[in-house]
Formats: structure tokens, C-alpha cells, sequence
């Protein structure tokens, strides 16, 4: 999945501006961190300072091969190279910017793009 986001505001300590299910996809800290999560054990987590409110950035989240990708503005930023997701899993509902319990995002997305492949890198130089 790739996206490009501007957060107006951060609801509590985070917002997100994707959510899967039971699961949140992407979540984007105060802190500037940003999180990819594709199941319980399958996330990739960045270091605090790469996404600042009121500004856009690219973020891409890939899965494939039990290997979980975060990119940020073109740079890979965490990886998680043992993460299995049940095959069953990705049928479930995707929601653009609510999650459960009433997190609403609060502000922009454009150029939301569903891939059917992973991604390592070199497409996005």
C-alpha cells in the first residue's frame, strides 16, 4: 500500500489514517514515528521524527515473503524480516481514515494506492 498523508492533528497520542479490521495498519505517532502493522507480530515500527503535522510525506507499507517494509518518503525506515500473517487474513474490511473506537483521522490522503506485490526499495528510487 502506498500513500501520501498530511496530518492536521494527532488524536491523543497518534492517529490513523488506515485501519484493517481488528488490526491497524498504519499508524502515525506525535513523536513522528510511523507504524505498518499487517497482523500481531507483523509490523514494521520507524524511529520518532520522520512525519511532522502540517506536512505531506510517501509512505509505503509492503508485505511479502514474511518480510514487512515501511518506507518514508522514499527511504526504507524499519523492517521486520520474520513476520507471517494467516493466508485467511487479508479479507477483511479496510476503513480510510476511522479506526474502532471512534479514532477519527484528521487530515489528508491522496494518491492511495492498493499493490498486489512487496515492494524492496528500488521502485521507489
Amino acid at each position: 500500500m502506498a500513500f501520501w498523508v498530511k496530518v492536521s492533528n494527532f488524536n491523543s497520542f497518534m492517529t490513523y489514517p488506515f485501519w484493517l479490521y481488528a488490526k491497524n495498519l498504519f499508524r502515525v505517532y506525535k513523536d513522528g514515528k510511523v507504524r505498518f502493522g499487517v497482523y500481531t507480530g507483523a509490523i514494521a515500527l520507524s524511529q520518532p521524527g520522520l512525519v511532522e503535522k502540517d506536512k505531506w510525506h510517501y509512505i509505503v507499507g509492503s508485505y511479502e515473503n514474511e518480510v514487512v517494509r515501511l518506507f518514508v518518503d522514499g527511504e526504507l525506515v524499519a523492517i521486520n524480516e520474520n513476520a507471517s500473517v494467516p493466508d485467511n487474513y487479508f479479507s477483511a474490511s479496510l476503513r480510510l481514515g476511522y479506526a474502532s473506537g471512534g479514532y477519527a483521522f484528521d487530515g489528508y490522503l491522496d494518491d492511495v494506492m492498493l499493490i498486489n506485490k512487496g515492494f524492496d526499495g528500488k521502485e521507489l528510487k
